[in-house]
Order: C-alpha cells, then sequence, then structure tokens
C-alpha cells in the first residue's frame, strides 16, 4: 500500500531528472491498482439503495403530512398540457407526456386553476372531465390530483428503486465472493 503524499512525490519527481514522466506514470498506476482493489461496488450500490429508501420514505411522509391538512374539492380539467420529454425511448424518439390543467373552487369561492405533478405517455382525462382534487387551504396553489399515482407513486417508485439497487448489490456481493473463493 502506498503511503505517500502527493508532496512526497512531487519532491521524488525533482530527484528523478532523466525521467520524470515514466516515474510519474509509476506512481499514479500503484496507486489506481490499490484504489481498484479497496473499490467496493456491492457497498456502493447498498448505499444508493438507502439514499432511494430514504427518499421513498421521505415523500411518503411528506404526503402523509399533506394529507392531513388538505381539503378535498371537485375540479374539473379545463386543459391537456403536453411536454416533451428531452430524453428519448428505446426507439431513439422523444416522448411525450400529457398532464390535465384542473380548475377548482376553494371553499371562499376563489377559482383555482392548476397543473396536476404526474402525467402520462397518453392522455388519461380530457377537457371537461370531473375530478376530486386536495389542497391546502393556507395556498390552494398547492394542489393534487386525488388518486393513487398522484399520491403516493413518487415514494413507491424510489422504494422501487431502492429494492432493485439492493438486488443488484446482492447479485454484485456474490460474484465477488464466488471469485474470491475460486481464486
Amino acid at each position: 500500500m502506498i503511503k505517500q503524499s502527493y508532496g512526497l512525490i512531487v519532491m521524488q519527481l525533482f530527484r528523478q531528472k532523466q525521467k520524470p514522466f515514466r516515474f510519474l506514470l509509476s506512481v499514479f498506476s500503484q496507486k489506481a491498482k490499490h484504489m481498484k482493489k479497496s473499490f467496493d461496488l456491492p457497498r456502493l450500490v447498498r448505499f444508493a439503495a438507502t439514499l432511494f429508501f430514504a427518499f421513498g420514505f421521505g415523500w411518503a411522509i411528506h404526503t402523509w403530512s399533506y394529507l392531513d391538512d388538505a381539503l378535498r374539492a371537485d375540479g374539473e380539467v379545463v386543459d391537456i398540457v403536453a411536454i416533451e420529454n428531452t430524453a428519448k425511448d428505446s426507439d431513439k424518439q422523444r416522448q411525450t407526456l400529457y398532464f390535465p390543467v384542473v380548475r377548482f373552487m376553494t371553499r371562499d369561492g376563489r377559482a383555482i386553476n392548476f397543473q396536476a405533478g404526474t402525467g402520462s405517455q397518453s392522455p388519461i382525462h380530457s377537457a371537461g372531465d370531473p375530478v376530486t382534487i386536495l389542497y391546502n387551504p393556507e395556498a390552494p396553489e398547492d394542489a393534487r390530483l386525488d388518486d393513487f399515482a398522484s399520491l403516493w407513486g413518487p415514494a413507491l417508485a424510489m422504494a422501487a428503486m431502492g429494492a432493485f439497487a439492493l438486488f443488484l448489490s446482492h447479485l454484485l456481493q456474490k460474484r465477488r465472493d464466488r471469485k474470491q473463493t475460486l481464486s
């Protein structure tokens, strides 16, 4: 294991008058070999899984607290906004996501329009469709459709990514253990 600081490496570089680049290459290749041996991909993937689970759990807590304060109202879809996604799908074509724009009345009689935060690849709603919404009475613009995907979809997506990352880390760890057993 190399325990030299970069200052010492520079000092040794100045002592090596004939072949400084070859010396640097040997030092950094030795450091790279050490880093490769100490790099733990399964642990990194488990850390990513932990982050996904934490964000999903945090999103779920945020949704629960939102539901505690939210009021229900009947709304109407007034428009559908099509937003072209910048990422391309497997067919090398850009995807278009459709988001409903909903109008509802607050308890104090104000008319509020909002665009839903969740969209779909094909329009689920049409203009004129009745929908139930939830809104924050202190900030009515902070409204959401009262459906499972709008409320719990982001938290479940994060949890699913965390489960996948955990499964992947398990496979990587098994592969590493098998390699170590064979060598």
